[in-house]
């Protein structure tokens, strides 16, 4: 035995030996060193090489200190366990650590490489903490041969993986790549990877090896196991009959003991996240969209930006006919790029001339990947598409666009991806603001799209869709481009392209960019199907094309037979034939003429064809007419946003300054409409007649510029008097008569020619256009407001900015003279320093739009001020002004100060605008200000362009060193930034109203704390108003303290009361304060009723205060009242006296959020009474009013009321079938509409509950149960938006469960549970609550009750996560036996943020109350008291049905303290709906079995994993 075990050292000798010789051959320097390093050495080192106080790699220093120090000891202690029973010295320890000594101790180089080191080492302690061996080492005296030579390996490759990190840091590789930029750790021949790879396999054979030796172990030594594990094996041999069986599932519980055994007796207790719920609207649909306006804010991309891209996607997308792009299917390039188990990573590019239709097509394909992957079942796959646009206006000529279409993907993969979202706030949260805009594309693309944090979510898939590449300009931005593509290629992501080859040949070449293949697909050659679909449903629509006339009909014919051959498939040639074919028809030309038009020569000369409709329309128009359409040319082509007739209306008046007799519209369709159409289906808006007119005038040419005298620099008049051969007397004549006419005044001046003849063009030049809006959008802001320019105004505050941007990019090119450039810099200029004109003109969406702060915006306005040869027409108080701002480190601080003050004064000087929407702008200026002050932090710690001169010489602070972010800042600590900021620089008094302001801050954002002290300083200083008092009643409401609330309340109530004169205004806030102080007076029925009776005098047309009403009237019992007020209000007449108040009050409650609400609490009132029949037939007129004004919204409501109405309160045979006709339509509409938590989604419910129902019936045959199921799962179908789908997916399982078809059921569910499984391993614990909240309804609908309620019970409040960041492993295992373990850190009666949907009360449950969840529904819980009227059919609202099935989950608290925390009981059985006996395991055991359950593989990463074995 004895010389085995030496045979085995020496065969370990030999594989060290091998290993020091690849490390001096690497590294130049021997691991055998005369001084040796020791772990509280190295710790030391560690310590001295990563300075956590370090101003710019401080954070990353942390997170290298922290992954290496795990690594140190976890290599301690293994390599202790691989040197047990040596007969010699012999160290593995002391070569590893002077391996990583090596490596640390790298000059000043290491710190290019900071990230690259915390990746290595946060890799190397993700392996090595699941390596098991040292799990055995606390029972078995000996370690087996397998395991030592498995953990020698292990050891090896860690130093080799050192030794090739310092070959690439310090070596001759870096020396080899210097003149090529950056290289990483992870590149693909750094051998990096490539170790740690072998590492991880290393980690998986010995943990394969060590299950077999310890079940080996218990297997053979039961004699020596005492307690648990011996009756078990005891049970093992008396049971023969099944021993197979049973001796594989007793083992696996053997090993299970065993483990729970060793873990608990470890020192440190299993740590595992808080789980709790934060307050939201619907079960975290309102945290997610909280975090989702982070990661926008992070990223510096405005929400609605995504909102217009995704709208355009939709127009798309509507445009698409059925069958568009179903050949695709058929071509092999297609079908392997979009197979995600082929090994495909190049980008595939949909290539064709402009108008062939690809962009349609790229948005068919993505559908049809989505509908594919998206099938319940049918792919483990989950699939996020994102996609971006690049436009003319944003021609990639600098990184910015190529950067913003990466944020603007990775934003909207994160609004349908909630791992994701999740994943990338976390990402971003220690980002510096500089990151998006400062970082290598590369590093840029790869952490914002599919970043390695993500890589266990192997199932996730993304698509990118990059849309117009021919706009991109050649060079760098391609470039650009292309590295980021290059950077991104993975299997798991599917780039798609679509360009126009012909203007922009260079990015389609290989050999000119960085990819090596592009998988091409030209459009036109495959696109004879579409075309042909389109020119049908052309013709149809074409009004002069109708009729049975046989002329027209055979012009139609000929069009369908002949132009998919002449228009070579392109979509404009068909639009321009028809524009062409339908001007003959209507002009009368003969047949044969029109028939002649139909050829190929009527394309190639389209520009003369078009320029031929041009000049005929100018023949047509007088000069007056022709500017005018020259300037709805221009603002319907270069407008950012296409603008109603309103608006293109007050930007007429800018340029006429009159309003002129004839209506535009008129004009419109009468004057210009073979160049301008406004779009009835899109409010109204102008569009040009056909798409190609966009090209023909953005490339025609520019008219010669006159810059008015006003504008121009120095305004001169000068002229040359020629004389030649002429009498001397003629001349002196000629003189006299000047002279006479100068001192006379006699001049007379006429109209200039071309002013007064025809030889004004119709023209709108690309940078003429931008010039224009730019000169009108000046003119308006500097004007002041009036009625006819004010829609207008709001345009050029918002998008003044963007129209310079583009200006400046043509101004690059050339294409701007001095005098224009002079021009746009003297406009900006004088807006910079005088914000009040900006001012008068201010709209919420210059607050949300971050107008001049955000990224786009600053870099705009930083080029166009430091253009020195622009600002010849400054005067001098300007130029100096200018000067400073561009000499100064600190531009932004400099240039935005004044409007930064004029909106800081909006903020806590005027209730002009909600508090909330200044500090928002004020919020980000201040971020982008701090960002840049720690950029320019000297070495002495002192900050550079932190005081500055005014325009009198004064020098200023504007900023300190206490102004700049200290890590990550709290929403209190931001508030009090800003109001020191607002304070130190605008210097105006800290009155009661700049209290008052601050107090609605605090308020708005949930700090009641704050916002408590803030209103009660108010409350002390003179001319305290009483908003004073209702802003501290909110507060205290807020804080759920209603007897202070009321006290703030009735002094309000007083203020307003005593008024003499009260204005509308005050009379309206009166009301408002009544109906809140009524709805606060909990258990004072009788004071409430006559608070809201007051307010109903004083306003009977507030429907507010009649709902509230109505609701305690039902609630109390006091029907007979409830009806006296409906059959008062059906007899009064309504404020235009044309209708009843009844029917005002319901076409009212049909405009609210969640109206079902308020309608079906009138439906309940008057369900016996004449009354109802009414209400019946007043929602019957407004479902016709709403079809015929074609009011999607509104209707959708309406039917879903209306089918409430029917379903519940009403008598009729097929009051059911009526209903589910309502309610079918409703989800429809209400999903197209974009309403799905308040409409669509209740519409959806009903349906269910209808088909289930139905199902639940005896004797409903199989037939017609398979009917109904197939109903159910269309519905399930109807959508694969990732926010409403898993909801429909839930209800679907619940069904199949009910069917007994679990197979289909967790099929179906299982992309779902997944997705909760990633919330628990993101890193990230403040989502946990969600994921435990997804597997426990996944469970809990697919009849796993036991397990539904171990989830549930780790649905935890906040309290409960902080208290675990806050003590961490403090806490010891003696606290939980002795029963010390607190629910909560606050009051144990904590409200839960979920509501009792039998809205008995209102208020939220508590984390002490036991609650009943439907298992059959998504989302409806009730307390004891509403399930058992929703039983016996007197819930008083529609929320789920008596025949479904119920889980009691019990109160939270009681579990928590019964389990303590990293615990949750498991097993059991359920007797009366709850859960008796069972055994309490860790978390991370539990979440085992229901992966194995559910055949989830484990991730190599787990957030509790982590935990647990980072102690």
């Amino acid at each position: 035995m004895e010389i085995a075990k030496t045979d085995d050292e020496e065969s370990f000798k030999r594989m060290w030996m091998d290993a020091q010789i690849r490390f001096e051959e690497r590294t130049g320097q021997g691991l055998l060193r005369s001084k040796n390093q020791s772990l509280d050495h190295l710790l030391i080192e560690l310590d001295k090489h990563f300075n956590t106080r370090d101003s710019e790699n401080g954070s990353k220093n942390q997170r290298i200190k922290e992954s290496a120090s795990n690594v140190l000891k976890l290599i301690e202690l293994l390599c202790g366990i691989a040197a047990q029973g040596a007969s010699a010295v012999f160290g593995p320890a002391t070569l590893c650590f002077n391996a990583l000594q090596a490596l640390i101790s790298i000059p000043s180089k290491i710190s290019k490489f900071h990230d690259d080191l915390a990746r290595l080492f946060a890799e190397i302690s993700a392996s090595l903490k699941l390596f098991k061996i040292y799990r055995r080492i606390e029972q078995f005296a000996e370690i087996e041969v397998e395991l030592k030579q498995c953990t020698h390996k292990v050891m090896i490759v860690f130093v080799d993986i050192c030794a090739l990190s310092i070959d690439i840091i310090s070596g001759s590789r870096l020396k080899k790549i210097k003149s090529l930029g950056k290289i990483a750790l992870f590149d693909n021949d750094s051998g990096v990877q490539d170790k740690l790879e072998e590492l991880k396999r290393l980690v998986i054979q010995q943990g394969q090896i060590s299950d077999a030796i310890t079940l080996e172990h218990v297997l053979r030594s039961e004699q020596e196991l005492t307690g648990p594990v011996r009756k078990i094996l005891e049970t093992l041999k008396q049971d023969s009959q099944s021993s197979g069986r049973l001796l594989e599932a007793k083992s696996q519980e053997i090993l299970d003991e065993i483990a729970e055994t060793r873990v608990a007796l470890r020192t440190v207790d299993a740590r595992t996240e808080a789980l709790q719920k934060d307050a939201d609207d619907r079960k975290g649909e309102r945290k997610q969209q909280e975090l989702f306006s982070q990661a926008c804010k992070k990223l510096s991309i405005d929400r609605e930006s995504i909102q217009k891209l995704k709208k355009d996607f939709d127009q798309i997308r509507g445009d698409c006919l059925q069958g568009t792009g179903d050949w695709l299917r058929n071509i092999d390039v297609y079908k392997s790029w979009s197979d995600f188990e082929s090994e495909v990573d190049s980008p595939l590019l949909l290539s064709g001339s402009n108008g062939s239709g690809k962009s349609h097509l790229a948005v068919a394909a993505l559908d049809d990947l989505e509908r594919r992957y998206s099938v319940p079942g049918s792919s483990a796959l989950r699939l996020s598409v994102a996609h971006y646009k690049f436009t003319s206006d944003k021609k990639l000529s600098h990184n910015g666009a190529v950067r913003e279409a990466l944020r603007t993907m990775a934003a909207q993969i994160a609004e349908k991806n909630l791992v994701f979202l999740k994943n990338l706030c976390s990402r971003l949260e220690s980002k510096d603001p500089s990151f998006i805009k400062d970082t290598d594309i590369e590093y840029l693309s790869t952490e914002l799209i599919a970043p390695t944090s993500m890589k266990d979510t192997t199932d996730i898939a993304y698509v990118l869709f990059f849309d117009a590449l021919d706009q991109i300009s050649s060079g760098e931005a391609a470039n650009q481009l292309y590295r980021a593509i290059l950077a991104m290629k993975s299997s798991r992501i599917r780039i798609m392209l679509t360009g126009a080859e012909e203007d922009s040949p260079a990015l389609f070449e290989p050999s000119k960019g960085s990819l090596d293949t592009v998988a091409k697909i030209r459009v036109e050659d495959h696109n004879e199907g579409d075309i042909k679909r389109f020119i049908d449903s052309e013709v149809e629509g074409c009004e002069v094309l109708k009729g049975n006339a046989p002329g027209i009909t055979r012009i139609a014919n000929s069009i369908r037979r002949e132009l998919p051959e002449i228009v070579n498939g392109n979509f404009d040639s068909v639009r321009q034939m028809l524009g062409t074919v339908e001007d003959a028809v209507k002009s009368g030309s003969p047949e044969d003429d029109v028939m002649e038009l139909i050829s190929v020569d009527t394309l190639k000369n389209k520009h003369s064809t078009t320029e031929k409709l041009v000049k005929k329309l100018e023949e047509s128009l007088n000069v007056q007419e022709i500017k005018e359409l020259n300037e709805i040319l221009i603002w319907t082509i270069y407008a950012i946003e296409y603008l109603p007739v309103d608006t293109m209306r007050a930007a007429l008046f800018l340029q006429t300054k009159s309003t002129p007799l004839q209506s535009l519209e008129d004009k419109v369709s009468q004057k210009y409409s073979r160049l301008v159409q406004t779009n009835p289906e899109n409010n109204n808006v102008f569009e040009l007649r056909n798409s190609y007119l966009e090209e023909y005038f953005a490339r025609s040419k520019r008219q010669e510029h006159i810059v008015d005298a006003e504008g121009n620099r120095d305004p001169t008049i000068s002229m040359t008097i020629r004389i030649d051969g002429v009498k001397l007397s003629k001349v002196q004549t000629f003189l006299w008569d000047l002279s006479e006419k100068v001192v006379l005044d006699k001049f007379t001046f006429t109209e200039s020619l071309a002013d007064s003849g025809h030889n004004t063009p119709i023209s709108a030049n690309r940078i003429e256009g931008h010039l224009t809006i730019t000169r009108r959008c000046y003119e308006v802001l500097v004007n002041e407001p009036n009625e006819a320019t004010k829609v207008i105004a709001r345009y050029a505050l918002v998008y003044f900015s963007t129209h310079l941007g583009i200006l400046r990019n043509e101004m690059t090119k050339g294409r701007l003279n001095d005098v224009e450039r002079e021009e746009v810099v003297k406009y900006l200029v004088y807006l910079l320093r005088s914000p009040e004109y900006c001012e008068k003109h201010l709209t919420p969406e210059f607050f949300l739009k971050q107008c001049w702060t955000n990224d786009d915006d600053l870099s705009i306005i930083g080029m166009w001020l430091r253009d020195t040869d622009a600002w010849g027409r400054l005067k001098r108080k300007e130029t100096a002004w200018v000067k400073q701002a561009v000499s100064g480190e600190e531009f932004l601080a400099l240039a935005l100060k004044d409007v930064a003050a004029m909106v800081a004064r909006h903020w806590l000087c005027h209730r002009t605008w909600s508090a909330e929407l200044p500090y928002q702008w004020l919020d980000v200026f201040l971020d982008r200000w701090a960002s840049g002050m720690v950029q320019n932090r000297t070495i002495d710690g002192t900050y550079r362009g932190s005081d500055i001169k005014d325009s009198d010489g004064k020098t200023e602070t504007i900023i300190s060193q206490k102004d700049l972010p200290q890590g990550l800042m709290t929403v209190s600590t931001r508030i009090v930034r800003a109001a020191e900021w607002v304070e130190n620089v605008v210097k105006v008094p800290k009155d009661s109203l700049w209290y008052e302001r601050l107090g609605n801050t605090y308020l708005r954002h949930t700090e009641t704390e704050f916002s408590i002290k803030a209103f009660l300083s108010a409350k002390e200083l003179p001319s305290c108003s009483w908003r004073v008092y209702e802003g501290l009643a909110d507060a205290y409401a807020a804080k759920k303290n209603l007897g202070l609330a009321l006290q703030e309340m009735e002094v309000v109530l007083a203020k307003l009361r005593g008024k003499q004169e009260r204005s509308a205004t005050e009379r309206d806030e009166l009301v408002k304060c009544l109906i809140k102080a009524a709805t606060w007076q909990i258990g004072n029925n009788d004071v409430a009723i006559k608070l809201l009776q007051e307010a109903m005098q004083l306003d009977e047309y507030n429907y507010q205060s009649h709902y509230e009403i109505l609701k305690i009237f039902t609630r109390t019992g006091l029907e007979s009242e409830a009806l006296k007020l409906l059959s008062e209000l059906k007899m009064r007449s309504g404020r235009d006296g044309s209708v009843t108040q009844l029917e005002t009050m319901l076409i009212e409650f049909s405009k609210w959020n969640y109206s079902l609400i308020y309608f079906e609490l009138v439906f309940y009132a008057a369900r016996q009474h004449d009354v109802f029949q009414t209400i019946l037939e007043i929602i019957e007129r407004a479902i016709t009013s709403a079809r015929e004004r074609e009011a999607n919204p509104e209707l959708a409501d309406l039917l879903l009321c209306q089918g409430v109405a029917l379903a519940r309160y009403s008598s009729k045979e097929n009051r059911h079938e009526s209903a589910l006709t309502r309610w079918n339509e409703g989800y429809v509409l209400g999903l197209e509409s974009g309403l799905w938590y308040n409409c669509a989604r209740l519409a959806a419910n009903f349906v269910f509950n209808h088909h289930f129902s139905k199902v639940q019936i005896e004797q409903t045959a199989a037939h017609e149960i398979e009917v109904h199921v197939e109903k159910v799962e269309a519905l399930a179908e109807s959508t694969s938006n990732p926010e409403f789908a898993p909801a429909l997916r839930l209800m679907l399982a619940s069904l199949y469960t009910r069917l007994e078809k679990h197979d289909a059921a967790q099929k179906l569910l299982l992309n779902d549970l997944k997705t909760g499984f990633d919330l628990l391993s993101d890193n990230d614990p403040e989502n946990d609550y969600l994921g435990f909240a997804t597997i426990a309804k996944i469970l809990m609908h697919t009849g796993d009750d036991l397990n539904a309620l171990s989830a549930w019970s780790l649905y935890g409040p906040m309290e409960r996560r902080r208290e675990y960041i806050a003590k961490g492993a403090q806490d010891s295992e003696e606290a939980h036996s002795q029963g010390e373990v607190s629910p909560s850190s606050g009051d144990g009666n904590e409200n839960i943020s979920r509501i009792c949907n039998g809205r008995c009360s209102g208020e939220d449950l508590s984390w002490e109350e036991s609650v009943w969840m439907c298992k059959v529904c998504d989302d409806v819980d009730l307390n004891d008291e509403c399930l058992e009227k929703l039983r016996n059919g007197t819930l008083p609202i529609s929320t789920c049905s008596p025949d479904h099935e119920w889980l009691l989950v019990p109160s939270w608290a009681d579990e928590y303290r019964a389990t303590g925390k990293g615990r949750v009981r498991i097993g059991g059985e359920l007797i009366d709906g709850k859960r008796a006996g069972g055994q309490i395991v860790l978390v991370e055991e539990w979440l085992d079995i229901v992966k194995e359950k559910w055949g989830v593989d484990k991730p190599l990463l787990t957030i509790l994993n982590d935990n647990d074995k980072s102690k």
